[in-house]
């Protein structure tokens, strides 16, 4: 029953509408993924700067790696829903392709 309560809860994240959005410039990159749903409350956001139980392997594991290519990545979440919000600094290879910022929205 647990497992079932717990996969319920993961499909009602995936019935919010998302949004992406993939922008870029000279130097950066910035990725930023958002839903509508009833967003996180303080405590949980604090859970997820530090690693431990309560985080997951999700964000921790997309901070660490963001940390490793020097970017930084931020968690915003009100009653209205949550963004997750990634900038990572652009190899010299990366910055002679065009820059065409990509917006996904379902």
């Amino acid at each position: 029953m647990s497992r079932l309560s717990g996969d319920c809860h993961n499909l009602a994240h995936l019935l919010f509408p998302a949004r992406v959005r993939l922008d870029r410039d000279a130097d950066l990159l910035q990725l930023e993924i958002g839903d509508n749903g009833k967003g996180m409350d303080e405590e949980r956001l604090r859970c997820l700067d530090t690693s431990g139980p309560k985080t997951g392997v999700g964000i921790a594991g997309m901070r660490e790696r963001v940390r490793e290519l020097g970017g930084r990545l931020e968690v915003r979440s009100n009653k209205t829903g949550t963004t997750v919000h990634v900038t990572l600094p652009l190899a010299r290879s990366a910055r002679s392709v065009p820059s065409n910022p990509v917006s996904v929205s379902e």
